[in-house]
């Protein structure tokens, strides 16, 4: 029952964070090895690149050892860990969000 009751948690948790996205959520960088190409610029309206989002919250949170796939929205990048399968579904569980106009960092998956 405990674990069904976290499980429920976790996904209306899940839900909001996706209900807070601030419109379509776009790939910007899905490649297989390394990091994001300094040459790939920033998103409209954004004053951040893909990459120095990245390494802000590599910075704030540790690197880590897999890839890390980045996604964006009208607002922020969601930079998710390989590891976890780095896809869009698991933006608002695990990885890090990036404010692309001021650079603010949070992580989803630890409080």
């Amino acid at each position: 029952m405990k674990k069904l009751m976290i499980t429920i948690t976790i996904c209306i948790l899940a839900s909001m964070m996706l209900v807070g996205c601030h419109g379509e959520i776009r790939d910007i960088w899905t490649g297989s090895s390394g990091r994001v190409p300094a040459s790939v610029p920033a998103v409209d309206g954004f004053t951040i690149r893909p990459l120095n989002a990245q390494l802000i919250a590599e910075k704030q949170f540790g690197m880590r050892k897999s890839i890390q796939h980045v996604y964006a929205d009208s607002r922020y990048y969601y930079i998710v860990d390989g590891f976890f399968g780095a896809k869009k579904s698991k933006i608002a569980t695990v990885g890090w969000r990036v404010d692309g106009r001021t650079g603010k960092c949070l992580r989803f998956d630890r409080p």
